[in-house]
C-alpha cells in the first residue's frame, strides 16, 4: 500500500511531511530515509517535491497530498 502523507505547516510557518490521516500515526513527522529529506522546509512547494520524491524512490508514483496550513485542517 501507498504510504499516507499530509503536508501541514507548523505555528512557526515550517512545512512539515507528517504521516496521513487514517494511519496509526496520523500527525507524526516521517521519518528521514533518504539524503534529501529535511526535518523542515521553508516553502510548500519544497515540501510537496520533497514528498513526492520520496514516493517516486519508493518505486510507486506520488499521488495527490493534502496540504494543511497552520498545523490545523481548512474550515
Amino acid at each position: 500500500m501507498h504510504e499516507q502523507s499530509e503536508t501541514i505547516q507548523d505555528k512557526l510557518g515550517r512545512w512539515v511531511n507528517v504521516f496521513g490521516r487514517g494511519t496509526k500515526r496520523a500527525g507524526e513527522r516521517l521519518p528521514k530515509t533518504y539524503d534529501f529529506e529535511r526535518d523542515t522546509y521553508d516553502t510548500v512547494e519544497e515540501a510537496v517535491s520533497a514528498a513526492k520524491r520520496r514516493s517516486e524512490e519508493e518505486g510507486k508514483p506520488a499521488r495527490r497530498r493534502r496540504t494543511i496550513l497552520g498545523g490545523e485542517e481548512p474550515e
